[in-house]
């Protein structure tokens, strides 16, 4: 009897979580739908419109302070970019925009004291600071030993199972990443000081404790082959 109503609840609980999985599949398609029903961009004689899943909002003509096509549309209202939706030819709307704007935005209109960075320039910008700090740091300091390991120590260890077993194949493996990770991770806390940067003792602690772990399960590997 208990195990009969053990399976009915799992069976309840399946149907619970195939039901959810399909609410959340609905609404992400209803808001796709959505999203491609209601974005669009429409300039009338006063107003640039842009519309999207959430909502519309219409800016004078006047309002707009600056237009910017690097990555994307973008204008420039009150000290803040908003983008427009692009259209296919986004070359032809640059322009349309641009020519309804310059035509309608009136005589009081002056350039901006300062113009803020574009939200390309924002993207462009963090991607550059987020590439420069990983360069200073112990970020996936694992993927070269791992490559190596893997392109390298992996086959041969594995073509000599036979002969020393697959315990020591593995053991192999994880003596060469180790040696391999710990040499890597030297090199790069060096680098770091020598940049003048801190090393994050959070990352060298991951490093510390990934390297340990598969220490540990080698030697444990190779103490029982050689004992």
């Amino acid at each position: 009897m208990t195990g009969a109503l053990v399976a009915l609840d799992e069976m309840a609980l399946a149907t619970w979580i195939n039901v959810v999985i399909m609410v959340v599949i609905a609404l992400v398609v209803v808001f796709v739908v959505m999203w491609v029903v209601r974005a669009g961009t429409t300039l009338t004689a006063d107003h640039l419109r842009l519309d999207d899943a959430f909502g519309s909002r219409s800016v004078p003509w006047a309002s707009i302070e600056a237009i910017a096509a690097d990555a994307g549309i973008a204008v420039l209202v009150d000290g803040t970019w908003l983008i427009v939706n692009s259209a296919p030819d986004r070359h032809t709307q640059v322009r349309t925009i641009a020519a309804w704007w310059t035509a309608r935005r009136g005589a009081a209109w002056r350039p901006p004291a300062t113009v803020p960075p574009t939200p390309a320039q924002v993207t462009v910008q963090r991607r550059l600071e987020t590439e420069a700090a990983h360069q200073h740091s112990l970020h996936r300091w694992w993927v070269t030993p791992a490559m190596i390991t893997g392109i390298l120590a992996a086959p041969i260890s594995l073509a000599m199972a036979e002969a020393i077993g697959l315990r020591g194949a593995v053991a192999v493996v994880g003596s060469v990443f180790v040696v391999l990770g710990s040499v890597v991770v030297v090199a790069k806390i060096v680098s770091i000081v020598r940049a003048g940067v801190t090393v994050r003792a959070v990352e060298l602690m991951r490093a510390l404790i990934v390297l340990g772990a598969i220490a540990g399960v080698t030697y444990t590997l190779w103490s029982v082959l050689t004992f």
